[in-house]
Parts: C-alpha cells; structure tokens; sequence
C-alpha cells in the first residue's frame, strides 16, 4: 500500500490503477481521507488555540481588513464595491469583538481549550463531506463524458488528492508556511485530475474538464449571489 501512496505523489498512473483495484478501494480511501483530516485538523487547531489565546482579537480584526484593503486594491472591483465588502467584513468581525467580551463560565483559556477542540472534531466531518459532494458531480460529468469507473472505483481513486495536504501541518510558519499551503493544492488537484483519467479511461483534456467544471460553475453561482447580496444591502 505505501508504494501505490509515493506512486500517486508521484503521478503513476499505475500505482492509481492498483489502488482503485483493491476490493476494499472505497475503504481505504475514506480511511486516508479521515487519517489526514484528523491528524492535519488536529495541528490547525492547536495553532488556532494557541494564537487564539496569546493574540488579541482586536489586532486580529485590524489585519484582516488590512489585508483585504490589499486585496481588493489589486482587483478590478469598483471603489464603491470594495468601501462595501470592507465595511461588511468590518461590521462581522466587530461582531466577533463583541462576542469575545462576553463572559465565559470556563475562562479564556478553557473557553479557547473547547473551541480549538471542536474545530479538530469538526475538520474530518468538513473535508469527507466537501469531498463527496464534489466527487459526485464530477462523478456524473465523467461518465456524461464518455468515464467507465463505477462509484467506487472514481471514489476511491479521488481520495489520494489529499496526501499532498500533509504539508498543511506547516501552514503555520512564517513565510515558507503559505507556500506550502499553496504547492500543496495544486500537487492535489493534479493527483485529482490525474486519478479521474485513470478510474474512467479518459484522455487528459476531458479529465480537465470534469474535475474542474463543477468548481468553476460553484464560483459563478457564489460570485452571482454575492453580488446580488451586495446589490440588496446598497
């Protein structure tokens, strides 16, 4: 099993075949996802507990909308669209300011303790369930583009996208983290691309298109709504 794992890192189309070809494929593949949501969520939380109790929320705020100003300054956003989306993450993370005052039966630390615990439970739950779903509708596009996997098979062969997010254990750390976060998502969305044209025989340009479409069509949808959001609170 760890040779079809370095395999898949590594792009063998092989290792993906043998991988997907086990009879217990589906198993062990929810079972990676689970093992590397936990053990990744698990790291991300306690460095959300940990800055989370030595930081102060109200520096946190003044960054975050420093940081989106950046942002939107390098975007070909309107002036007025962007005053509204830093007003509206202004008037959120206010709210959060306030939220954070209230009192607390356990105290900031044990407050802060069952917070970063519930995002770990929280983490495995969040990433088998993004999963799926999206794995469904790819599912769906690949067999409408000519893909010959069973469920099963197109499941199991998917969940090795997330080996490469191992490296999000180090998201954390000052300049190289953000990088690795980022090579992370890309050496995943390659193994993914790459396993949907191995599971259902497809050549790579069709295999582009079912694993990214169902993506691109969940942006526009979520930029439309947003903007029509935006559009209701003017």
């Amino acid at each position: 099993m760890v040779s079809e794992l370095w395999g898949a890192l590594a792009l063998e189309t092989q290792a993906i075949r043998r991988w997907q070809s086990r009879p217990d494929a589906l198993a062990r593949g929810l079972a990676l996802l689970a093992a590397v949501s936990i053990l990744v969520g698990a790291g991300q939380a306690a460095a959300w507990t940990s800055g989370h109790l030595a930081g102060s929320p109200r520096t946190s705020r003044e960054e975050a909308v420093i940081a989106l100003e950046q942002v939107l300054s390098r975007s070909p956003l309107s002036p007025d669209l962007q005053s509204e989306l830093v007003r509206n993450l202004t008037g959120w993370l206010d709210l959060e300011v306030q939220l954070e005052a209230l009192p607390r039966p356990l105290g900031l630390q044990g407050s802060g303790v069952l917070q970063g615990l519930g995002r770990a439970l929280a983490a495995p739950y969040e990433q088998l369930s993004a999963w799926l779903i999206y794995s469904l509708s790819v599912f769906a596009l690949a067999r409408s583009l000519g893909g010959r996997a069973t469920l099963p098979e197109m499941l199991a062969a998917s969940s090795l996208y997330v080996l490469p997010h191992l490296l999000d254990l180090l998201a954390g750390l000052p300049g190289l983290g953000p990088l690795l976060a980022l090579g992370a998502g890309v050496w995943g969305a390659a193994i993914y691309i790459k396993a949907i044209a191995v599971a259902n025989d497809l050549d790579a340009g069709r295999a582009l298109v079912a694993a990214l479409l169902p993506g691109l069509v969940a942006l526009t949808l979520a930029l439309l709504l947003l903007s029509l959001l935006l559009w209701l609170v003017r």
